[in-house]
């Protein structure tokens, strides 16, 4: 009896012990993902200061590959200028890593050097039928109410007409770059908005209307 006594207090000893560990290990993971979240913060906006990124709450999504990043987005000394947001990168903090935060793009591009931008894709709107088979809860239900007639009525499932939207438009914008080359960038289509209020001249529509 001793012995099992003995037994059940160490294994009981082993459980809260293990408890314990488990929850310091939680509590230290948390509080190094607090100081990368933290560390991270303080480097973006050191780095977004020295760079004179204007965080006004214009933002765009610029799409590269099939990444989506919100871009913050503002006119200075004759250039149109982008600068990832850092929301975005907060996403891939964890208690071991923190983005380094050289790697985030700060893209100017003289407004004289942009051919134009313009909006391709389709904004499709069509009708989606659902409903109309047969419903076998309908139809017990319907013959305890109303027998054979009404098992035959609430055997069929009322139809229902939705107005599905796709939407696949996107926004390119086409510049020179410093040594002659072509280049775009891709947006997603809320920029086209922001881009007509930017640079309204460089909308292809309207060059090609002036033409």
């Amino acid at each position: 009896l001793g012995i099992a006594l003995g037994l059940i207090i160490v294994g009981a000893i082993c459980v809260i012990y293990r408890y314990i560990a488990d929850k310091k290990e939680k509590q230290n993971g948390r509080d190094k993902y607090n100081k990368n979240l933290a560390d991270f913060q303080n480097e973006y906006n050191a780095y977004a200061n020295k760079l004179g990124v204007v965080r006004n709450g214009t933002q765009v999504i610029l799409l590269d590959g099939a990444e989506k990043i919100p871009q913050h987005i503002w006119i200075s000394e004759g250039k149109i200028n982008l600068f990832p947001a850092r929301e975005h990168y907060e996403r891939r903090i964890s208690a071991i890593k923190r983005p380094d935060i050289t790697e985030l793009k700060f893209r100017s591009i003289f407004i004289e050097d942009i051919w134009y931008f313009e909006e391709y894709g389709e904004l499709r709107k069509y009708a989606s039928v659902s409903g109309g088979g047969i419903s076998l809860k309908g139809a017990m239900i319907g013959k305890i109410i109303a027998g054979d007639a009404g098992m035959i009525i609430g055997s069929r499932e009322s139809i229902k007409t939705d107005i599905v939207s796709e939407d696949d438009r996107m926004v390119e914008l086409i510049y020179k770059k410093s040594h002659g080359e072509v280049e775009n960038l891709e947006f997603s289509h809320e920029v086209y908005t922001v881009f007509k209020k930017l640079i309204p001249d460089k909308e292809l529509k309207r060059i090609r209307n002036l033409q």
